[in-house]
C-alpha cells in the first residue's frame, strides 16, 4: 500500500521538476473553421458535449436522444433515451456510459449503463427505482458517477453513511489502459485541509495543494502532467504555488456586470494553455456567458465568441489531440477547427 502511494509521489515529484517551465511553442492558433454540428440539448453537471477518446465522434443529446457527429458536422441519432441523461463519459471508441434518472411521485429512478454506439445495445450495471423515505429510513447507496479516473478510466460511487465505494467499469471492447484495479487508480478529492490524490480504493492519498475546498460543485482541473491545477479562476504551478488570478485577466468586467466566475475548466491535452467558460452576473441572473482561452506560456486571453463569430458561447470541450473545441451557442453545437504552428 505505501509502496504505491511513494511510487506515485516519486512520479509527482519528478513530473513537477521536469515541467516546472512552460515552452513557448506550437501554442498559439489560427481558425481553420467553425462546423456547425446542430441543435443539442444541456446536461446537468457535466456538459452536454464529449469526445470519443479517438476523436472521431461528438456525442451530445437532442429531443430524447443520443447523437453523434463527426467533426465536419455530419450527425446521427444513436438511441433514444428512456429518462433524462445526468453524466455520462466515454468508454471506449464504441461505448459510453451513461447515468440517466427521472424522480416523480415520491420515488427515484436510477439507471446506469453502457451503451454500445455500434449496435445501440445496452448493457445494464444499475437499474433501481426507490422511495426517497426508502432511502433514508434503510440508508440505500446513492450513485455518483461515471467520472474519470487520473489515468483515464471510467468508474462510479456507492454512497451511503457507513462509507464510500468505488466501481470501475469494464468494457466489451477492451480498455486503453494498463489496469482496472482500484489500487492503480487515482481521483482528486477535497480534504479539510486541502486537495488529494485518492487512490479508488481510498485506503492511501497524498495532498498536493493547501487551498481549502470552495463553494463549486465542479472538481479542480488538473494537467495530466500533474504540473497545474485549475480552479474558481486560479491557475497554480505545484511546483513552487506560482498563482495566476484570471479574475484580474479578465477586467474590466462587461457593462453593468457586478461580477465574473469560471466554468467548465480544462487544460489542453497538449499544449499550455487553459480553456474555460466566463459567466458573468448582472446582480440579478447569469448573463453574460462567454468562453476563452488562457496560454500560459504568454498570458495571453483570447476571447473564442469574437473568432468564432458566435454569442454566448459555452461549455467548451477540448478534443483530445487539443486541435478543436467544441461548444454550444444559442442552443446549438459547433467545433471549431484550429491550425497550430
Amino acid at each position: 500500500m505505501r509502496k504505491n502511494l511513494f511510487n506515485f509521489t516519486l512520479l509527482l515529484t519528478l513530473v513537477v521538476i521536469l515541467c516546472s517551465g512552460l515552452p513557448a511553442w506550437g501554442i498559439d492558433y489560427k481558425i481553420t473553421k467553425v462546423v456547425e454540428i446542430g441543435p443539442a440539448d444541456p446536461v446537468p453537471f457535466i456538459g452536454p458535449l464529449k469526445w470519443s477518446p479517438d476523436g472521431q465522434w461528438i456525442s451530445y443529446f437532442h429531443k430524447g436522444y443520443l447523437m453523434l457527429s463527426d467533426t465536419l458536422g455530419q450527425s446521427h441519432q444513436v438511441c433514444k433515451m428512456e429518462m433524462m441523461p445526468w453524466k455520462y463519459e466515454w468508454l471506449s471508441n464504441n461505448e459510453i456510459v451513461i447515468h440517466s434518472k427521472i424522480s416523480r411521485n415520491g420515488q427515484s429512478h436510477f439507471k446506469l449503463s453502457i451503451i454500445d454506439i455500434s449496435t445501440e445495445g445496452e448493457n445494464i450495471i444499475i437499474d433501481k427505482t426507490e422511495s426517497w423515505q426508502d432511502q433514508v429510513e434503510k440508508d440505500l447507496p446513492s450513485y455518483d458517477g461515471p467520472r474519470k479516473t487520473l489515468e483515464g478510466n471510467v468508474l462510479y460511487l456507492a454512497k451511503n453513511k457507513s462509507g464510500i465505494k468505488a466501481y470501475l467499469v469494464a468494457g466489451k471492447y477492451g480498455n486503453s489502459q494498463e489496469s482496472l484495479n482500484l489500487n492503480d487508480n487515482h481521483i482528486i478529492s477535497w480534504g479539510e485541509d486541502g486537495l488529494y490524490v485518492v487512490r479508488t480504493d481510498f485506503n492511501d492519498s497524498i495532498k498536493i495543494w493547501g487551498k481549502t475546498r470552495s463553494d463549486s460543485y465542479f472538481m479542480p482541473a488538473i494537467r495530466s502532467d500533474n504540473s497545474y491545477i485549475f480552479e474558481g479562476g486560479l491557475i497554480v504551478r505545484l511546483s513552487d504555488s506560482t498563482i495566476i488570478n484570471l479574475d484580474t485577466v479578465i477586467r474590466p468586467f462587461p457593462p453593468k456586470t457586478v461580477f465574473c466566475d469560471f466554468a467548465c475548466e480544462a487544460f489542453n491535452p497538449k499544449y499550455p494553455e487553459v480553456l474555460f467558460q466566463i459567466n458573468c452576473d448582472d446582480g440579478e441572473n447569469y448573463e453574460i456567458l462567454r468562453s476563452a482561452v488562457f496560454n500560459l506560456a504568454t498570458n495571453n486571453l483570447t476571447i473564442l465568441d469574437t473568432i468564432a463569430n458566435k454569442e454566448n458561447c459555452r461549455e467548451p470541450v477540448y478534443s483530445p489531440t487539443g486541435q478543436m473545441i467544441s461548444f454550444l451557442s444559442g442552443g446549438k453545437a459547433y467545433v471549431i477547427h484550429r491550425r497550430g504552428r
